[in-house]
């Protein structure tokens, strides 16, 4: 039964669900499973540029501040419905 417009789906609807997903607490969870040196830093951005209007954790001091030599590194990960980018 395809709900085509807004009033069908309107009328079908039954509740929300709402969960919050807290990435502080996501990241502590996996450094007490996985030991990280305290020296790495890095930071978790929303989207799929490092853009700190996006950022969603970061363990550096400073942001912007990590250092571009050859132990730089970014990756984009894809989390559920949304694209991360790790720096």
């Amino acid at each position: 039964d395809d709900l085509v417009t807004v009033e069908e789906r309107r009328q079908r609807l039954i509740g929300f669900v709402y969960s919050p997903f807290r990435v502080g607490d996501f990241v502590s969870s996996l450094t007490s499973v996985l030991p990280i040196n305290p020296a790495l830093q890095f930071a978790i951005y929303d989207g799929l540029t490092p853009d700190p209007r996006n950022l969603l954790y970061t363990n550096a001091p400073r942001l912007g501040a990590f250092d571009a030599s050859i132990f730089y590194e970014t990756a984009t990960l894809n989390v559920p419905g949304r694209q991360w980018t790790v720096e």
